[in-house]
């Protein structure tokens, strides 16, 4: 029953506007890391899906949604669709506008969410040890630096930096 109601959380979770990670808190309090992270990790997958869907239907030439389009599409040609993906994950944007605009650029499935799971599992981590540790109720056990969130941006700027330098290397020289 468990299982049912995990699966309509997070397909619901992004018409209500709610944070990916608090999921995974709970799931982490409840279960603890070693069954938790692996529930969250999917559940990122399985909640990036409507929106991704939304985006790739929602596709257009036209307006703010055409633009969106066109330099998504640009950016994954630049830098492939699961690099892409991955990248835009470590970084601390939203999921959901990631998942909007992988669809509208057109990101096909098996990359998108090969770059979702490898790019929400530091995410993933921190939230499920969040919620573990709230079991003890021991703030000293866990605790998430802003550091953190420096690497993964950097970390994201790293696995972009190689394909963007040669696709403007390339664009310099025509």
């Amino acid at each position: 029953m468990l299982a049912g109601v995990l699966v309509a959380v997070y397909l619901v979770r992004p018409f209500l506007l709610w944070p990916m990670s608090l999921v995974a808190v709970v799931l982490g309090y409840l279960y603890g890391p070693t069954v938790a992270l692996p529930v969250a990790l999917v559940g990122a997958a399985l909640t990036a899906t409507p929106p991704y869907l939304l985006g790739r239907y929602a596709r257009t030439d036209m307006g703010l949604f055409g633009t969106v389009s066109s330099s998504g599409e640009q950016l994954v040609g630049a830098v492939g669709e699961a690099r892409g993906v991955l990248a835009a994950r470590l970084s601390p944007v939203p999921g959901d506008p990631i998942s909007y605009g992988a669809g509208m650029a057109g990101v096909s499935a098996r990359p998108f969410y090969l770059g979702t799971l490898l790019g929400e599992v530091p995410w993933a981590v921190v939230a499920v040890l969040t919620g573990a540790s709230m079991r003890s109720l021991s703030p000293a056990e866990f605790a998430v630096s802003p550091e953190l969130v420096v690497v993964l941006a950097g970390l994201a700027l790293l696995t972009l930096s190689g394909p963007l330098y040669s696709h403007t290397r390339g664009s310099q020289t025509r």
